[in-house]
């Protein structure tokens, strides 16, 4: 029987150490109330990073606790003294100095008088766990704030809309001063920057559809460089220089606006005692792979676009890491670790690339590399009629905005048009299936009270495949624009629109 006993009881322990062993929590067994620990499995000592009889020594043990958190441990210990359980979280340091986030639960045990002795617990690292949470709870943060702006962004359209649309058709009289003609013209700028403005806060929140096409860079570099002053700081000193000749790329000008104040926000943070930051074009001929001043005739142009810093630098490591989503090595609170990943993601989708120089202490230097671009769309652009066309089909617009819909139904009839206007597609419905009702183009805003523009277009062309539709939205999320443009005569204008680009567009959806 004593032989069956301790047979039992080596059984009883191997399963025990097996358990102990194999856990990759952290699991141990403390006295009370002295908190001597009395087992502590192997798993501490790779999530501490320090030899296991440390375990043994509890001073030791809360030295690694960083000391804002020590007060959170000292709180669950005082919990297991009063015979309670406890489920805390707290950061310790490793001997390299790298610190990592833990969870410790602990549990009360109690002998026959009810008097607690002993604690048993598990403490697992969630280093990573946190941090995926803090990304979550990040992008949910720019999610929300995103929705917010590309809100705002669609009623601003609306009212930009109406601002452009009465200055052009008031730019088109014959009998202005001018002076008359010059103030109106400032109008016509100031709603065109605001409109800039929202283009941002779309692509920001990911509803402007990216719309690529040749674009002079260095314009772009030089109205930037203008916004950049204030944007860095009077503690640095900005230069900017366009000695590139080639300047046209094929790019969204939004989005090029994005990449360069999103490099020159980086270097401003890498320089938070002062210094210089030079903004530089120039072009550049080499092979696809790695461009070279050297490289033989007939390589591909560049267009190199570099920002340059007198700032912190950076290490291999720390560059290596630099593109990545949600990396940043700004304080809490600070960066969003979007910033150069959303650089890299314009750039690639361009057809581009970035080379990165660093040396710690003496600065960075971002070089984008973008393809050259021939000119014949721009000085087909140049070459385009002022004057809009003018028409006399019929027209059936759905608008819900009142002023939008009164301005976009006044322009298309002084350009001849018939235009039957309506708030909503219920209406628009009812009167295009009347028999005597006509409409060569459907114009409509995209987003619509009940059915939305896309759904009316489907009812519509299901019942006159011949119907021409027009979306017309400051607010278009890139799914539904390309769900809405599936249709060979499905065409789409972005708001804000001048009351002659309004007229043109027209004009080409019903020659085109």
């Amino acid at each position: 029987e004593r032989e069956v006993a301790l047979s039992e009881e080596r059984e009883s322990q191997a399963r025990f150490r097996q358990i102990a062993e194999h856990m990759r929590e952290a699991f141990f067994l403390m006295e009370m109330p002295s908190r001597v620990p009395l087992f502590v499995n192997p798993s501490w000592a790779t999530i501490a990073g320090r030899p296991i009889s440390d375990a043994y020594n509890p001073s030791s043990w809360l030295d690694a606790v960083v000391e804002e958190d020590r007060a959170i441990v000292s709180a669950g210990q005082a919990a297991n003294a009063r015979g309670e359980s406890s489920d805390i979280s707290f950061r310790i340091t490793r001997p390299t100095g790298e610190r990592r986030t833990l969870r410790a639960r602990t549990y009360p045990i109690r002998d026959d008088t009810g008097r607690v002795y002993r604690v048993v617990g598990l403490a697992e690292d969630i280093t990573e766990m946190r941090a995926t949470e803090d990304r979550l709870r990040q992008s949910e943060k720019l999610e929300a704030v995103g929705s917010l702006a590309g809100g705002v962004a669609h009623d601003f359209n609306n009212i930009l809309t109406v601002i452009l649309s009465y200055t052009g058709l008031m730019l088109a009289e014959d009998d202005l001063s001018e002076e008359q003609r010059a103030q109106l013209d400032s109008i016509r700028q100031a709603a065109e920057s605001a409109a800039t403005l929202t283009r941002q806060l779309l692509v920001f929140s990911r509803r402007q559809a990216v719309q690529h096409r040749e674009l002079h860079l260095n314009e772009r570099v030089r109205a930037s460089g203008r916004l950049l002053g204030r944007l860095i700081g009077e503690h640095i000193h900005l230069k900017v220089s366009t000695q590139a000749v080639d300047d046209i790329v094929v790019a969204d000008p939004v989005q090029m606006e994005q990449v360069i104040v999103n490099l020159a926000v980086n270097a401003r943070d890498a320089m938070p005692q002062g210094g210089e930051l030079r903004i530089e074009t120039r072009n550049e001929a080499g092979a696809a792979d790695e461009p070279d001043s050297s490289a033989p005739a007939g390589a591909p142009l560049y267009l190199v676009l570099e920002v340059t810093d007198t700032g912190a630098g950076m290490d291999e490591t720390t560059k290596a890491r630099i593109f990545e989503p949600f990396f940043t090595t700004k304080e809490g609170g600070r960066g969003t670790g979007l910033g150069l990943a959303t650089v890299h993601g314009i750039v690639s989708s361009c057809g581009g690339y970035i080379r990165v120089d660093s040396v710690v202490g003496r600065g960075t230097t971002f070089r984008v590399f973008l393809p050259c671009a021939s000119s014949a769309a721009l000085a087909e652009e140049a070459s385009s009629p002022s004057v809009a066309p003018r028409g006399t089909e019929s027209v059936l617009l759905v608008e819900d905005d009142v002023q939008v819909r009164t301005i976009i139904r006044n322009v298309l009839a002084d350009f001849g048009y018939h235009v039957a206007a309506f708030s909503d597609a219920p209406d628009a419905i009812e009167w295009a299936l009347r028999p005597s009702a006509h409409a060569d183009l459907l114009v409509t805003d995209l987003v619509l009270p009940g059915l939305n523009g896309r759904e009316l277009a489907d009812i519509l062309t299901e019942a006159r495949p011949d119907l021409r539709v027009l979306f017309v939205s400051g607010y278009a999320e890139e799914v539904v624009l390309q769900q809405g443009l599936d249709h060979d005569h499905v065409y789409f204008l972005e708001k804000p629109f001048s009351a002659g680009r309004l007229a043109r567009r027209v004009r080409a959806v019903l020659d085109s």
